[in-house]
């Protein structure tokens, strides 16, 4: 897969993402529904699923994804990370620098 499908692959997953943040929101202010509810287990369970499935594809092997989306909460926070091939930390703000960590490890 090429550098620019992967990035593409990439968006549309941080999208999915923020969907089912958004969507989780409405289902707690409308029906209090809790993080324990089934309806929001099976939600975040096939949302695990499929990041498995994108990391496999992009070449993710130390769960950055899973680290970029619930650490670093999508870049918002800023948060450094270092490659083994970096010489030193570097922020990582959106899903281009996401996969730059992946590609260099």
């Amino acid at each position: 897969m090429e550098r620019t499908e992967k990035l593409v692959l990439l968006k549309e997953w941080e999208d999915n993402y923020k969907d089912i943040i958004n969507l989780y929101d409405s289902l707690y202010e409308m029906y209090n529904c809790s993080p324990e509810s089934k309806a929001v287990k099976v939600i975040f369970e096939t949302f695990e699923k499929y990041t498995r499935s994108v990391s496999i594809i992009v070449g993710d092997e130390f769960d950055w994804l899973e680290w970029y989306i619930y650490d670093n909460e999508c870049g918002k926070k800023g948060l450094q990370a270092k490659a083994s091939s970096w010489k030193k930390e570097r922020k990582i703000k959106n899903v281009k620098d996401l996969l730059d960590i992946i590609e260099s490890v």
